[in-house]
């Protein structure tokens, strides 16, 4: 992430991911991006049927939130 925020300068970094791909999900969840919501019959595959896709997300305030979070010891 910090590779996303600092190199790159970006403001947001969003993962896409087929709702019923668990195992991306989770690997998602452990770096501690915060989920968003579902978009229903987002994505058409090559058979034809629609699929959702969940949504995760982190902006660089929320990262520095975290981080100064975490830091501070009440």
């Amino acid at each position: 992430m910090n590779y996303a925020f600092e190199v790159l300068g970006l403001n947001r970094v969003e993962f896409k991911i087929d709702f019923e791909n668990q195992p991306s999900q989770k690997a998602v969840e452990r770096l501690g991006i915060p989920y968003e919501g579902r978009l229903l019959s987002r994505k058409i595959n090559a058979n034809h049927e629609t699929r959702d896709y969940v949504i995760y997300a982190v902006t660089k305030t929320y990262r520095d939130w975290e981080t100064d979070r975490k830091s501070t010891r009440l």
